[in-house]
């Protein structure tokens, strides 16, 4: 009998993905369980083409957090306080992301995020 692992999830490793949005999310972590952010983004090359690929962060950006780390990779400028962005502005462009899966856990966590200039075909 033949049989094939299916899912949803990228495993680990480097990706370009177009950045979906930002959105609210009731993300359980059995730890502390929290509302957060959930950053989308798209892979757009390779095995994983269309796959979905998510980061979430605290609700709140601050110049040392989670959150405040995604808002400056997502817009290229350092995160520190006062800075303001819409990020809908930032949907479709193109970000290189090196994704982690940690052993016993399905869920891939976004480790960096880099902004990529123009379109990489």
């Amino acid at each position: 009998m033949k049989l094939e692992i299916l899912g949803d999830h990228a495993p680990s490793g480097v990706y370009m993905a177009d950045f979906l949005g930002v959105e609210r999310d009731d993300y359980y972590n059995p730890d502390e369980p929290s509302p957060s952010l959930r950053w989308r983004f798209r892979v757009v090359r390779g095995q994983y083409d269309g796959h979905l690929i998510c980061g979430f962060t605290d609700l709140v950006p601050r110049d040392n957090n989670s959150c405040g780390r995604f808002l400056g990779a997502i817009t290229g400028d350092e995160p520190v306080a006062g800075l303001s962005v819409e990020l809908d502005d930032f949907v479709g462009q193109r970000y290189l992301l090196v994704v982690d899966v940690e052993p016993g856990s399905y869920i891939p966590s976004i480790e960096a995020c880099v902004a990529v200039s123009g379109r990489i075909t």
